[in-house]
């Protein structure tokens, strides 16, 4: 009985969806996976394990969820905003910012607990633009690392000679006369009890003079008496600007007030644009071009801009996201806004709203990966990937979980983010705890998902441009002597002592048999890196230390988690001369290893430490193939697994299953 082969060359299709497992005439199922547990594909096809996380602190209040959100001011400093407990705190260089010693520094938000998933964020510059429907809109701004202010954004909206004027409180045009309308003069006009009264302003000359104010109608709210202050602040020849202030509503926002505050935000092509307020649900506004601030719609070719959208159906607004064209996405549809023939939005000319894919958004932010927007269905159980076609001159969103449809089964994506560096992957939390990544690369025809999981449940992520690498944080609620606590995590992506273990604490200093650093983790067994030697697992006593059995310079401890590799069943024909459903012998497993240390085939051990190693010093990572005979009798299917359960590093590029069909 001759001796076949099958080979896997990458793992770039990461864990399928057990609705594939007889597919064996597609790619996919040469190079997936049946289980991909804490480790992640490379671009280059291997499979490695995940980082360790190194704990950065507590929440100010554990018992509230939080929100973390990335705030770059430069190359040089880079700061994570967590918002809990009403409060922002403020985390740079992997520290939580302090005023003094354990004392963080932190300002007031005006956001609930409640709230926290559903703000929409920019950042065009040192300013960062926050949205919610329920609070009006605000602006994020350093001063220092100790000096941040979070303010109701300061917009200018003001009314234009011979232009209608509304908003959520009046609307009228003014118009010119036979003498032009001069800076600071005035228009008064008041309603009593919820009609339009005295209207009073310049009329010099003869009739119309200056000019007057027309078409005055007082929109639909409470039957109240106010009056309204109408103040030029900017006269030429061709176009003179007014301030629009009233004695009840205060400065005018363009239909915005409390209650109908509008629920996204982007900042795209020199504007800044505000998206679906709960009255105006398919309503955008952008500022004028280059001044953000600017909201005043005129007769000029950058001034600002209101549009609806009317489509088919009155869904809301989710998010506003800047790609090729500035995309409003709302709960049914995916539209594509722009200027005349995908020219920039224009102040005066028309603009053009195209409706392309109708799969709808959920709440979870979009993210941008290359050339595409990648973002939640409506749904919460599909992630889809917007990018232009040139040949349906359109924007086309296919499924990315579609070999990966049971990543959702057990919950929906509620949160993620991407990380450009070192690894190419999008992370992304669960509503059940758990972690999944995603290496997308269309250029390498790579879409790998993966699960992740920990002692504790993952219940946020965001990530930072970080020094050569990316940053990646985590909110994790962990149980620790029966309490539940809420930590701030970050991905350890350091080239040297790099952790493989969670919520870890990492000493380096004078040799101790008893580390300090624990106090997070009382009560939980660790695994323990110490000079570079795995130790053995120690419990964290009351004190919060762990005591070794040497003295150690360095030490790496961390809740332990295992790296999981399952191979699909091996198939060692074709379509049309499948070994599937026969027996099969396996006689051997060739496992192509890239600077690993540890890991079990089987159970087997296979990279063990080589006489040259000594007991006390760390092994070298070793790099070729490893052989494993007789891996199993006549069976059909056969499960391979390649684990590592030690806190050291473990690479996969390929594997050879060698056996014999009967």
């Amino acid at each position: 009985m001759p001796v076949l082969d099958s080979l896997q060359t990458s793992f770039e299709f990461g864990e399928l969806s057990p609705r594939l497992l007889a597919r064996i005439d597609l790619p996919a199922y040469r190079k997936g996976l049946k289980t991909q547990e804490n480790s992640y594909t490379y671009l280059h096809g291997g499979a490695t394990k995940r980082r360790g996380s190194l704990f950065i602190g507590e929440l100010r209040n554990s018992s509230q969820r939080a929100r973390p959100i990335p705030y770059t001011f430069d190359e040089t400093n880079q700061f994570l905003l967590i918002f809990n407990d009403g409060r922002i705190e403020f985390i740079k260089d992997g520290a939580f910012i302090e005023t003094s010693p354990g004392v963080r520094y932190s300002i007031t938000s005006p956001y609930t607990e409640s709230q926290l998933a559903d703000i929409r964020y920019t950042q065009p510059g040192n300013t960062m633009f926050l949205a919610h429907k329920a609070h009006h809109p605000q602006q994020l701004s350093r001063i220092s690392d100790t000096n941040w202010v979070l303010a109701n954004i300061p917009f200018i909206y003001n009314a234009v000679s011979d232009v209608t004027f509304s908003n959520a409180f009046i609307t009228f045009k003014l118009i010119n006369g036979s003498v032009k309308f001069v800076k600071d003069q005035e228009f008064t006009v008041t309603t009593v009890a919820g009609v339009i009264g005295v209207i009073s302003g310049p009329t010099g000359g003869v009739s119309p003079g200056n000019g007057q104010i027309a078409a005055v109608a007082r929109m639909p709210g409470p039957a109240v008496t106010e009056t309204w202050t109408i103040k030029c602040t900017f006269a030429s020849d061709s176009r003179q600007e007014w301030s629009v202030i009233g004695s009840v509503s205060g400065a005018a926002s363009a239909y915005w007030r409390i209650g109908n505050y509008p629920q996204s935000v982007a900042s795209y092509d020199q504007r800044l644009y505000f998206g679906g307020s709960p009255q105006y649900p398919q309503h955008v506004w952008g500022s004028g071009a280059g001044d953000f601030l600017n909201m005043t719609v005129g007769n000029r070719e950058n001034d600002g801009v209101i549009l609806q959208i009317l489509s088919n159906d009155h869904a809301a607004i989710q998010h506003l996201v800047g790609a090729r064209n500035i995309m409003p996405m709302t709960t049914s549809t995916e539209f594509s806004l722009s200027g005349i023939n995908n020219s920039s939005v224009s102040g005066i000319a028309s603009n053009s709203v195209k409706d392309h894919t109708r799969h709808g958004s959920s709440a979870v932010r979009p993210i941008r990966i290359g050339r595409e927007v990648v973002f939640a269905q409506r749904d919460g159980k599909k992630l889809r990937a917007i990018s232009y076609s040139v040949t349906e001159d359109a924007n086309v969103a296919p499924d990315i979980t579609i070999f990966a449809e049971h990543m959702s089964r057990a919950g929906t994506f509620t949160d993620m983010t991407f990380a450009a560096a070192p690894d190419y992957i999008a992370w992304i939390v669960r509503s059940d705890g758990q972690l999944l990544s995603l290496t997308l690369a269309r250029d390498y025809e790579t879409t790998a998902w993966a699960r992740h999981t920990t002692d504790g449940l993952f219940e946020s992520v965001a990530s930072l441009p970080g020094a050569g690498v990316d940053d990646v944080y985590f909110v994790v609620k962990r149980t620790i002597n029966g309490v539940e606590k809420r930590y701030v995590e970050m991905f350890d992506y350091e080239d040297v002592d790099t952790i493989y273990s969670d919520c870890s604490v990492y000493y380096a200093g004078t040799p101790i048999a008893t580390v300090p650093g624990f106090d997070h983790l009382v009560g939980k067994t660790l695994s323990i890196v110490a000079d570079g030697v795995v130790h053995p697992p120690r419990t964290v006593n009351e004190d919060g230390e762990i005591e070794l059995q040497r003295p150690a310079s360095t030490v790496l401890a961390g809740l332990p988690f295992t790296m999981t590799l399952e191979m699909l069943h091996p198939e060692f024909g074709d379509a049309n001369a499948t070994s599937q459903g026969k027996r099969v012998m396996i006689t051997d497993v060739i496992v192509r290893f890239f600077e690993s240390v540890a890991a079990k085939v089987n159970g087997v051990e296979v990279l063990p430490r080589s006489l040259s190693d000594g007991l006390d010093s760390a092994p070298d990572p070793f790099t070729g193939d490893k052989k494993i005979n007789g891996a199993s009798g006549w069976s059909s299917p056969h499960n391979i697994l390649i684990q590592s359960d030690n806190p050291t590093p473990l690479t996969v590029l390929g594997v050879i299953v060698r056996g014999a069909v009967n």
